[in-house]
């Protein structure tokens, strides 16, 4: 009986080392994502799925890093891939959700963590996007206190330009008049 219980007491002890191992890695990777450091090819743990993380935040920092700036041209591929990378480090909460109401005391703790979360998610994101646009873009675009404004903003300044654009191209597209074997432009 007492052979039993010391190998009770060794795997349990074991799974607690192994519990604590994977936790300290985990939060090595948390660490080294939110500093955006150099990352290990892989840490090799059969232990735990420390491998799969890495591998996971490799995907997202290497899609970070072709994530373009938006130059005034490239607005819709810098969308798709500003998105793709906000949802890839899952800080999307800011741009697919509103913002939370602001906490009382009343609140619960799921409440408050729930608005933790989306506030880190709104100043991450924010962060990414401003980032990502050049200066004299960046500097176009009034501040707006959530991420989910802030790209509301730069569309309607998009949309609005795109609608320019074609409306002056079809003003010149009617103004072409034929004369003598050669197209005139008239303003």
């Amino acid at each position: 009986m007492k052979k039993r219980t010391d190998e009770e007491e060794k795997r349990r002890r074991d799974e607690e080392e192994k519990r604590r191992r994977c936790g300290a890695a985990a939060a090595e990777c948390r660490r080294l994502l939110r500093r955006l450091l150099f990352m290990p090819a892989t840490i090799h743990d059969h232990d735990c799925n420390v491998d799969i993380y890495i591998t996971g935040l490799r995907v997202v920092l290497d899609n970070q890093m072709k994530l373009h700036i938006l130059n005034g041209e490239n607005y819709a591929k810098w969308l798709e891939l500003l998105e793709l990378t906000l949802g890839c480090m899952n800080l999307d909460l800011a741009i697919n959700e509103e913002k939370p109401e602001d906490l009382t005391d009343e609140n619960t703790p799921d409440q408050r963590d729930y608005y933790a979360k989306w506030q880190r998610s709104n100043n991450m994101s924010l962060r990414l996007i401003k980032a990502n646009m050049s200066r004299t873009i960046r500097r176009s675009i009034p501040d707006k206190p959530t991420a989910r404004e802030y790209l509301d903003t730069i569309k309607k300044q998009y949309v609005s330009t795109d609608s320019s654009t074609v409306s002056t191209l079809i003003a010149k597209l009617g103004a072409i008049k034929y004369k003598a074997r050669m197209y005139v432009i008239t303003s």
